[in-house]
């Protein structure tokens, strides 16, 4: 329900009392406000990888309006190595990434598994709680992912961000290889609401990476539509079909 409710006010869709009143709720619900700040993030890396995706249609685009030789699958050994041919494409290239400020996501490929996350960041609890979230969230976001995984254990054993904890744990322990570890802690939040399409992407993301592609596919199959890791799992099963078709001809 929550999840539905905070798609429904990132989009838009409130009116101004619903609004209001979402907005006094997640001042006054901690759970709420963290995974409301999760799902954020999450949307904004899929809108950053759209972004990426449309630069480049785009270069391709500009290079071919700047040079329309470049429209041609014929290029000839002169051309090949004069530098001025590629000046155009350099040029759109360089117009178009200049749109964009802020680093950008790629995508990674079928078979290069990269564990993408949001920045690890908690909502202010007590002064004793706040020194080990951030210890966490410093350890996991500078990629020291051993020294992350032993932090986010310790707020496990604390009851403290329970379930976020132990989701970028479980990235963690992916990011080093323990894969049936990063499994088990992603299995307990199969029935957590918010985190349950997380689970479910996490470890089709692992069996992709251990060569099970019939789990991995199983399991992005499984994630809700109206989640922020959809549109990523839809790219992953279409990858997986083109891939199941190439190696049946």
């Amino acid at each position: 329900m929550s999840e539905s409710l905070i798609h429904k006010y990132l989009d838009g869709l409130m009116d101004q009392q619903e609004s209001i009143q979402f907005e006094t709720q997640l001042k006054s619900d901690p759970t709420l406000a963290s995974e409301f700040a999760l799902l954020k993030d999450m949307r904004q890396y899929v809108s950053q990888k759209d972004q990426t995706e449309s630069a480049s249609k785009l270069i391709k685009e500009l290079g071919q309006e700047f040079n329309p030789a470049l429209k041609t699958k014929t290029i000839s050994i002169k051309k090949k190595s004069n530098w001025r041919y590629y000046l155009p494409l350099a040029a759109a290239a360089v117009l178009v990434l200049g749109l964009f400020i802020r680093p950008l996501f790629n995508s990674s490929s079928l078979h290069h598994i990269d564990y993408e996350a949001s920045p690890l960041s908690f909502q202010e609890r007590s002064q004793e709680s706040n020194e080990l979230l951030q210890l966490s969230a410093e350890a996991f976001n500078n990629e020291n992912y051993k020294l992350a995984i032993g932090h986010l254990d310790a707020l496990i054993l604390s009851n403290v961000e329970v379930n976020k904890a132990r989701l970028y744990k479980s990235i963690a322990l992916l990011n080093t290889g323990q894969h049936d570890e990063a499994r088990t802690e992603l299995k307990q939040l199969e029935n957590v609401d918010m985190f349950d399409n997380a689970s479910y992407y996490y470890r089709g993301l692992s069996h992709l990476d251990t060569g099970d592609a019939s789990e991995a596919n199983r399991y992005f199959n499984l994630i809700s539509a109206n989640s922020s890791y959809y549109k990523r799992a839809e790219e992953r099963i279409k990858q997986l079909s083109e891939t199941n078709i190439k190696n049946s001809q």
